[in-house]
């Protein structure tokens, strides 16, 4: 079966954090939450543009690193080596694509919602599908 360019796109995502061995999950963890820091693959946004021959279109990822405050630089550096490496993603399953950098970006906040103080890294990478499947 033929993935969708937003399933494709994320899968490609996935392979390359679990690659570098950042701790990695799909889903916020709820409890428990282990050692930090760690990523979060959040959502997805695609937004679809219909030509004479194809569908094209982009897909916006959105991902979270999370860290203790006392380890920020640690989030940061986590943060911009995901964003430098969605560069490196040309093709994912059938489907090319280009990371559009004036609509990607790194935003880093401190959360107080827990006992412990953290910090968060949130990153949206918007990737334009080029063609494809």
């Amino acid at each position: 079966m033929t993935k969708t360019m937003e399933q494709a796109i994320f899968n490609a995502m996935v392979q390359w954090v679990s690659t570098h061995n950042y701790t990695m999950h799909t889903y916020q963890p709820l409890n428990n939450v282990e050692d930090y820091p760690f990523v979060v693959f959040e959502q997805t946004k695609t937004m679809y543009q219909a030509n004479k021959t194809a569908l094209l279109g982009n897909v916006t990822l959105f991902l979270s690193v999370w860290g203790e405050q006392e380890k920020r630089s640690q989030v940061s550096e986590m943060a911009t080596t995901i964003f430098k490496g969605a560069f490196g993603i040309n093709e994912a399953q059938g489907y090319y694509w280009s990371l559009n950098r004036e609509k990607s970006m790194i935003q880093l906040l401190m959360d107080t919602t827990t006992n412990q103080p953290l910090v968060r890294a949130n990153i949206e990478l918007n990737f334009n599908l080029l063609g494809g499947i």
